[in-house]
């Protein structure tokens, strides 16, 4: 029914903007967190989920005190440091917010500070803060992911075009492979290795897809797609692998 389908994309653009909300809370939270401010969080739409208790532990190794409704419910306040110290934190589940989070408040942080996780998660973030300066390195262990950034780092500023989103060229990307007669080209699309997973497995399926003006933006590789008929496409047993880079 018409209400049936418009109360579910009235709920899908809540879902939409708790989850742009809380990673720009979080962030928010963590670049904060080694300032000597106090500021307060609350919500403004309902979160279905208690999200945020998962921030208030590194929050309070960082040296901030945090204050919140019981098991880290939201409204949320935060006194900063004034002495923060950097930390190694092993994060409890695969989150590229929560590790983004962490590297933003070592920033304002001596030292270095350490994120390790057991997957690999999207890493636009350390890519970003290398192309302004930031001294960021990532390594794969027995531990897992482990990426350091050097505190204080003297960043410079930028002029950035933004790749356009991998996840929404996969649409008229798809279509045009198989929809006979079509040759389409779709710029400026970026192939970070942790989101261009779809490009890759559709090309170990024959699919007929170029990239064309290769370049790095900010740290992040780009190019144009281009997508043409593909009448014989193959089968593929390995896409399940390379899902979260889906």
């Amino acid at each position: 029914s018409t209400q049936g389908v418009s109360s579910a994309a009235s709920d899908v653009y809540k879902r939409q903007h708790q989850s742009h909300w809380f990673g720009l809370q979080e962030h928010l939270l963590h670049w904060l967190a080694p300032k000597t401010n106090a500021f307060h969080c609350h919500p403004l739409l309902p979160l279905p989920l208690n999200i945020f208790h998962l921030l208030l532990e590194p929050l309070n190794l960082f040296g901030a005190k945090t204050f919140s409704r019981r098991n880290g419910k939201l409204p949320i306040t935060v006194v900063g440091s004034e002495a923060p110290i950097p930390i190694t934190y092993q994060t409890p589940v695969a989150s590229a917010q929560i590790k983004s989070a962490i590297l933003f408040a070592g920033l304002n942080s001596p030292g270095t500070t350490t994120v390790i996780e057991k997957e690999k998660t999207r890493d636009h973030t350390e890519r970003m803060l290398q192309g302004f300066g930031a001294r960021v390195l990532s390594e794969k262990t027995s531990e897992g992911n482990i990426i350091k950034l050097e505190g204080y780092p003297e960043l410079k500023a930028q002029e950035i075009r933004v790749p356009r989103d991998p996840s929404s060229a996969a649409f008229p990307v798809c279509a045009a492979l198989i929809t006979e007669g079509s040759d389409i080209l779709v710029p400026n699309i970026g192939l970070n290795p942790t989101r261009s997973g779809l490009f890759d497995t559709l090309k170990e399926m024959n699919a007929n897809i170029t990239f064309e003006n290769e370049n790095f933006q900010g740290g992040e590789p780009m190019a144009d797609i281009r997508a043409k008929f593909s009448p014989c496409l193959l089968y593929t047993s390995d896409a399940a692998d390379d899902t979260p880079c889906v």
